[in-house]
């Protein structure tokens, strides 16, 4: 049973309570011994019951173990300096799904454009968050695990979603940066705007760590010292030369 049809159920009884209530207030009502009994049960059942149901809507409240996993696995994105090629793949193939829906086809079953619709849904939420949970979710994730609710139930994507909005990678690893700079310039996602922008959060570190790389090897190349010597100027001119940078118009990212 779907959450909008126990909600709606939930309000129709909540409606007919109320009625009740004003029923039951008015003082030309006059039960006899044996009615006064059964109302006492019947309180008593109306207790126990509006407690377990407050009790179960509290619990879809509360994070479900597999939904604290996800959020571990999600966020462990934050760890990695370089992407594998199975993580490369996953992430295309997740950003190839949020970006471009699945069309619906005249020749769908209502099953599948139903199911279709439930993943539209699910991808426009996901366009929504920050660039970098996007990228965190596409590189841990795979598209079967979450695009339906047969994968990933509603209540535990709600969560994940409310959980991860605010999180940020405090470095972004340049292959990240590069694969995405590539998926702009190829089909199909090279004509979806809103890949375009979303892409475009990540070129500043792209460019960054190309003038970086660039203004490090001409120092090194420029300075006469013994190996040693050389290797540790490299590094602190390294060092001064990505605060100089990070300090510059890029550090919005």
């Amino acid at each position: 049973m779907s959450a909008g049809l126990i909600l709606s159920q939930l309000e129709a009884l909540i409606s007919r309570m109320q009625s009740m209530e004003r029923k039951i207030s008015e003082r030309n009502i006059r039960p006899k011994r044996g009615q006064l009994e059964q109302f006492d049960v019947l309180r008593t059942e109306l207790q126990a019951v509006s407690t377990r149901i407050d009790a179960a809507i509290i619990e879809l409240s509360q994070p479900t173990d597999e939904g604290i996993e996800f959020v571990s696995k999600i966020r462990s994105a934050k760890a990695i300096l370089s992407l594998s090629s199975p993580m490369l793949t996953t992430l295309s193939k997740n950003l190839y799904l949020i970006f471009n829906c699945p069309k619906e086809s005249n020749l769908d079953s209502a099953q599948v454009r139903m199911r279709k619709r439930h993943t539209q849904t699910r991808c426009e939420k996901l366009r929504h968050q920050h660039p970098h949970v996007i990228a965190m979710w596409s590189m841990e994730l795979l598209p079967s695990t979450w695009k339906t609710s047969r994968g990933m139930a509603d209540k535990v994507f709600d969560f994940l979603i409310s959980t991860l909005k605010a999180d940020r990678f405090s470095k972004l690893p340049s292959s990240l940066c590069h694969a995405l700079q590539s998926l702009s310039e190829e089909e199909p996602l090279n004509n979806c705007t809103s890949f375009q922008g979303f892409a475009s959060h990540f070129m500043p570190q792209l460019h960054l760590d190309e003038v970086e790389e660039d203004n490090c090897m001409t120092k090194g190349r420029s300075r006469d010292l013994s190996p040693e010597g050389e290797a540790a100027s490299n590094k602190r001119s390294c060092t001064v030369e990505r605060k100089q940078l990070l300090k510059g118009p890029f550090t919005g990212l």
